[in-house]
Order: structure tokens, then sequence, then C-alpha cells
């Protein structure tokens, strides 16, 4: 499963209840080569479910945001590297590969991984972390 946007402004955005996006093959791959790419969702769930090898979201330009504004963000993976930035409420993210990387700057932030390097940051209020 890819998406790739070699232009200027790549957007997922969903304004309603439910934004799911799911691969089980080996790659899901959403890449952006410019300005910016933005995955916003200003309702009630935003799930990202990958099992296979890679899930990689990389931008090579100016702006890459997973931004959730409603109640819960979830992503789920379980392959290699995963790395996401939420400036919301809720984020809750397991991880059974390799590398994960995570900056919340909301209020609550939970956090399992099974792999081998996990690394964490958090401005704010409460950060429960399983390793």
């Amino acid at each position: 499963m890819a998406i790739q946007t070699y232009g200027h402004t790549m957007a997922i955005q969903a304004y309603g209840h439910i934004m799911a996006i799911q691969a089980y093959g080996q790659t899901m791959a959403i890449q952006a080569y410019e300005h910016t790419m933005a995955i916003q969702t200003y309702g009630h769930t935003i799930a990202i479910q990958t099992y296979g090898q890679t899930m990689a979201i990389p931008t090579y330009r100016h702006t890459m945001a997973i931004q959730t504004y409603g109640d819960s963000m979830a992503i789920q993976t379980y392959g290699h590297t995963m790395a996401i930035q939420t400036y919301g409420n809720s984020m809750a993210i397991q991880k059974y590969g390799h590398t994960m990387a995570i900056h919340t700057y909301g209020h609550n932030m939970a956090i399992q991984t099974y792999g081998y390097t996990m690394a964490i940051q958090t401005y704010e209020h409460t950060m429960a972390i399983q390793a």
C-alpha cells in the first residue's frame, strides 16, 4: 500500500468519526517529497494499523504532521520503524518492532514497546510507559 505525492500538498483529512488505514502486506509507505504532508482528523478516531514489515512515513522537505484534535489516536505497527507526533489529548501507541520515536505535547500518552529502542519526549501532564 503506497501513497506517494511529489508536489506541494498531500492531505488525508477526516472530519467525521473513523479514519482507518490498514495494511496487511509487506510495505505501507506514505511519502512526500515537497512542502506539506498532513494527516489530520478532527473527529473521533484515527487508526493506522500495519502488520507487515515496514511502516514508514517519511518526508524530505518542510513539514510532516500527523495530528489529531479529537478523542483517540491509535497507531499500531508490528514492523520496524515508526515515528509519530501528536498535540492532542490521548495517544496510544503499540510497537513490536525495532525503533520507535515519539513526541507528544498533550495530556495523556501511553506507550508499549516490545522491541529494541524507544525514545520519548513529553511536555505535558501524564505519561505512562511499559517496555
